[in-house]
């Protein structure tokens, strides 16, 4: 440098001499510049060159690269818009994408940005030694601050490698993990419980150590749920969710994790709601504040199903800024001075998520009702299914509130006649969601039942009806004579009138019955024959009395809008023909999935068959299509189930109508229960398949079994079911899981009971449990249950009354 300012001094006093030269008189002396040093560029200078280059070269080559990229990538994707063949597009796009593969395609494309950084840290390289060389004070200056950089960008590369949940990564970090993993490989625990190594790329890697059941994953994945339920807001994209729910209770762990959710501040969580039952459904007016609040916040996301371990691919493009300044209005505070809503934030709690995602699903379920808005009868269909089914792993699995869903009785109803859920039951078909179809239809139902005034003074006033003693005289069989007991014993003398006419009919299985022999039959048993004369005449007089039963029927059916008609199994009769034939008669009297039996019109139905054999009985000689007719309908009279018939026919209807206005249809609804699930389990492959759901339906409506724990129509049922030979306990092998609940339920209902009203009914009930009772070859149930309840019972009265 120093040179080249003395060549330009000398060359410039050659100039000033040489103008000076004009003057004649001055002599101007030549100097010549001094010779041209040998170039001897320093280290410093040869380093500086070389990275400034260098990063000249990578930094170029990356903008190459990029460019080359992005046309491989444009070339790879043409594919699917140049041809208008599927098939074709999908060869041609799995011959390039193993081509991809195999030539290394993603890696070349992940180098772009690591080129980049290598030219960035060449060029701050050069730039700390050539700023060090010129002066120390700017060098220091300028090399602490990119020292610092490179600290953190070391930092960023291996934080990922030791802390896999860490955000901080670069392009290196997946070398890093690659080779940390083949030299010594970090290993998780999947699903099955078994150590197995993670996976050499890191994505896969971390995600593997995401899935990893731990106890730190409990509370991550909860918090995830949050987030979601947080974040959805478009009624597409809570249907997608919704439709993973239930998928997510497949598992321990999942449910595990929904359980802590409803864990965390429940009780905080149901306050919200005790101003009113939370298993009724909330009024129109909360419902409307509670839709006009739901929150509006940015699209975020897109996702596929399953929240967690199936919830996986929670992709979406961000288009607006993130902002939690939504709210929900409370419910007005009863009593309160003025009706105000005060607003909080949604972020309350922990406890919120669970009810705000049932009130969320209830929104949607909503949507359902209107279904012309809907673009096709399909997707109408999934929304429904994905509603039912979310909303019973909620209310099954995390105590979610059946009322936070809203009024869904009546879709319900229309769900299930659409997807024809009695017939489905009857094939076996669409058995998951069949099932929580049903399970959620009979909790909704004990809801209804439980909070309707209407259905429960419809049963009261029949209860007062039959239990009237306006009628005196002494007492029948022990009991006062009311009108539910004067009709048992009526109906229960036509009933073993006719049970030994027919058995004297078909004891002997005669082949060739002819005319005579009817009449001989008949003149054997002209006794019974002057009884069944007696019913035929007075027995329309009963009829008078079946509004007593009919009307709290209707009274149910309009409650829950027809919603307890759809379920599998069960029956009314609010379609029996009047005057009903003698066959459908004894069908319905032998029907123990019928709740519900006007007595007037079946008496008379039985009945009905007396004019024939009267007219053989005096010689009428009918013709031989005749003749078999009538056996034909004495042969309906079921033989082998005469002996189970009781004497409480009436009085257990009677019963019912006590626990529906006493009790909110509590025992009512176990009924229900067992013979809905006796229809799923005839046509289910395996019994055990659905426990866990059966299980928590049968805690679900037997929750507030404290409330109405003195209701002596309840402990009857409850009796009935357990104990008597034509109860539906006697009927069919439920699996032990549902009887070990029963058992439990009976011991709480029955413990301590003591009176007159009830002490004659556990008597009996023992006795009907004895081995040596005649009535124990009939039973048709779980083999050890009759010891159960034997023992069950034999532990609830005093010693002397047990042994």
């Amino acid at each position: 440098m120093v040179y080249y300012l003395q060549q330009n001094v000398a060359i410039l006093s050659q100039i000033s001499k040489q103008i000076s030269s004009v003057v004649p008189q001055v002599a101007i002396p030549s100097t010549l510049p001094p010779p041209f040093p040998d170039f001897n560029p320093s280290p410093s200078d040869v380093r500086v060159n070389a990275f400034w280059f260098m990063a000249l070269i990578f930094s170029l080559f990356t903008a190459l690269l990029a460019t080359l990229v992005q046309q491989w990538v444009r070339d790879y994707m043409h594919v699917f818009q140049r041809y208008s063949d599927p098939l074709k597009s999908a060869r041609i796009r799995q011959y390039l994408h193993e081509g991809c593969e195999r030539w290394y395609m993603p890696v070349v494309a992940e180098a772009v940005p690591s080129l980049l950084h290598v030219s960035l840290f060449l060029f701050f390289a050069g730039l700390v030694d050539f700023i060090l060389h010129i002066n120390t004070t700017v060098g220091v200056s300028t090399t602490v601050p990119i020292g610092i950089c490179g600290i953190l960008y070391t930092f960023t590369t291996f934080a990922p490698v030791i802390y896999p949940q860490s955000p901080y990564q670069n392009p290196f970090s997946g070398l890093i993990w690659y080779l940390v993993q083949t030299l010594r490989g970090r290993r998780y625990m999947d699903r099955d419980g078994k150590s197995r190594s993670i996976s050499s790329s890191m994505a896969q890697g971390q995600m593997q150590l995401a899935m990893e059941e731990t106890e730190e994953r409990k509370g991550r994945d909860a918090r995830a749920i949050r987030w979601l339920s947080d974040n959805l807001t478009e009624d597409s994209e809570l249907e997608s969710f919704t439709m993973s729910i239930p998928g997510s209770f497949n598992g321990k762990w999942s449910s595990e994790v929904w359980t802590r959710m409803s864990e965390y501040t429940q009780d905080e969580g149901r306050s919200a709601n005790r101003n009113e039952d939370p298993n009724c459904p909330p009024s129109v007016t909360n419902l409307t504040i509670l839709n006009a609040g739901l929150p509006r916040v940015p699209q975020l996301f897109r996702f596929v199903s399953n929240p967690f371990s199936s919830m996986v691919c929670l992709i979406r493009t961000c288009t607006t800024s993130h902002h939690h300044a939504d709210t929900i209005p409370l419910l007005p505070v009863l009593n309160s001075p003025a009706i105000q809503l005060s607003v909080v934030t949604r972020r309350t709690n922990e406890g919120d998520v669970v009810r705000d995602l049932s009130r969320r699903i209830g929104h949607l379920f909503g949507t359902c009702k209107n279904r012309g808005s809907f673009a096709s009868d399909e997707l109408w269909r999934r929304r429904t299914r994905a509603c039912v089914e979310a909303a019973a792993s909620l209310v099954f699995f995390a105590d979610a509130e059946l009322g936070w869903f809203g009024d869904i009785g009546r879709l319900l109803r229309d769900i299930g006649r659409t997807e024809k859920t009695r017939e489905s039951s009857i094939t076996g078909a669409d058995q998951s969601f069949v099932t929580r179809w049903t399970c959620l239809s009979i909790t909704t139902v004990r809801s209804v039942l439980k909070c309707d005034p209407s259905m429960q003074q419809a049963a009261r006033d029949a209860t007062s009806e039959l239990e009237s003693t306006r009628h005196g005289g002494p007492l029948v069989d022990g009991q006062p004579r009311t009108r539910a007991v004067l009709m048992d014993k009526a109906l229960t003398q036509q009933w073993f009138d006719l049970w030994i006419i027919c058995e004297s009919f078909f004891a002997k299985r005669n082949k060739n019955f002819s005319r005579e022999l009817a009449q001989e039959i008949l003149q054997h048993n002209q006794p019974l024959m002057e009884h069944l004369q007696n019913h035929y005449l007075w027995t329309p007089n009963l009829k008078v009395y079946d509004n007593y039963i009919t009307t709290p029927q209707s009274s149910i059916q309009v409650a829950t809008h027809g919603l307890i008609c759809e379920l599998p199994g069960v029956k009314f009769d609010a379609d029996l023909p009047d005057p009903l034939p003698f066959r459908q008669a004894t069908e319905v009297l032998n029907n123990v999935a019928l709740p519900f039996v006007p007595p007037g019109v079946c008496t008379v139905g039985l009945s009905s068959i007396f004019p024939r054999l009267q007219k053989i009985l005096e010689g009428w000689d009918p013709e031989p299509e005749k003749l078999q007719e009538l056996l034909d309908d004495l042969r309906s009279f079921q033989l082998e189930k005469a002996p189970l018939w009781g004497n409480d026919f009436v009085q257990l209807q009677l019963w019912r109508l006590q626990d529906l206005f006493c009790a909110g249809g509590l025992g009512f609804t176990v009924e229900i229960f067992l013979i809905a699930l006796k229809q799923l389990l005839s046509t289910s492959p395996s019994k055990d398949a659905q426990s866990s759901l059966y299980v928590s339906t049968f805690k679900a409506i037997t929750s507030d079994w404290e409330e109405h724990k003195d209701s002596l129509g309840t402990q009857k049922i409850i009796l009935q079911l357990i104990a008597s030979p034509r109860g539906l306990m006697a009927t069919f092998n439920y699996p032990a899981y549902i009887t070990e609940e029963l058992l439990e339920f009976a011991g709480n209902m029955l413990k301590g009971q003591t009176g007159p009203d009830i002490d004659p009914h556990i008597d009996a009930a023992v006795e009907k449990l004895r081995p040596q009772s005649p009535l124990a070859q009939f039973y048709h149930g779980p083999p050890d249950f009759p010891a159960r309840v034997l023992e069950l019972l034999s532990s609830l009265r005093p010693p002397a009354q047990a042994s």
